[in-house]
């Protein structure tokens, strides 16, 4: 096993799915708190350890061509996996993020500007992050590719895509125990986001951003079956 990795470079180049033999999630108020209070207490440079993340990848030939994943790893090298065991934590990771880049986009000074207009940090567009993290825009079909989610035929799936990350439609979505946690998650994260926005600004915010994607560490276990 390697060295414990940071986010950022846990999402690079990888798609990551929650396979349907997965309970969903199930994080309620006293675990987002900790998740939460790890991360704002982090002083210094110091890091935080928060486990491993277990991964079956999920080779490109039994990956239809149909599919929203199939262009991102057939052309650009991205590798989709199945998490096997840390799904919580990842899950948690994501819609943080979501609840962070809706955060900076309500703020009044930036209502008549696009994602690439918004800036997190000196040199990082709320586009680079949403790009990141969060999803790829297929070229031609300008379709959304998510980065995370659950497999087809989930109503957790459906849920994150629409209320969570924001796709427009999903008039119809089925709400179960576990989209209930996947929508209070996003509620606690960004009612702590705009406390902490009142309290120690953008630059706070950006410090936040920073602690999280580069000071939580994971380790990356990849099993062959």
């Amino acid at each position: 096993m390697e060295k414990p990795i940071a986010l950022e470079r846990l999402f690079k180049e990888k798609i990551f799915r929650i396979p349907d033999y997965q309970r969903g999630y199930a994080w309620q108020r006293e675990q987002l708190r900790a998740f939460w209070e790890d991360l704002i207490n982090l002083k210094g440079d110091r890091s935080h350890y928060t486990g491993v993340l277990t991964l079956r990848e999920v080779r490109s030939p039994s990956v239809p061509r149909d599919s929203k994943e199939f262009w991102l790893l057939d052309d650009h090298s991205y590798r989709l996996y199945h998490v096997v065991d840390g799904q919580q934590r990842l899950t948690t990771f994501v819609v943080f993020i979501q609840a962070f880049t809706d955060f900076f986009r309500s703020l009044s000074a930036h209502q008549e500007k696009t994602s690439k207009e918004i800036y997190i940090t000196d040199s990082l567009t709320l586009a680079d992050v949403e790009e990141r993290y969060l999803f790829k825009i297929n070229p031609k079909g300008e379709f959304r590719t998510y980065k995370f989610g659950y497999t087809e035929d989930n109503p957790s799936q459906e849920y994150l895509r629409y209320r969570i990350l924001g796709e427009r439609g999903g008039r119809d979505v089925q709400e179960t125990f576990y989209t209930l946690n996947l929508g209070n998650a996003k509620k606690y994260f960004s009612e702590q986001i705009a406390e902490l926005h009142s309290l120690k600004g953008l630059d706070g915010l950006a410090d936040l951003f920073k602690r999280l994607t580069k000071r939580l560490l994971f380790n990356e276990y990849v099993i062959d079956d």
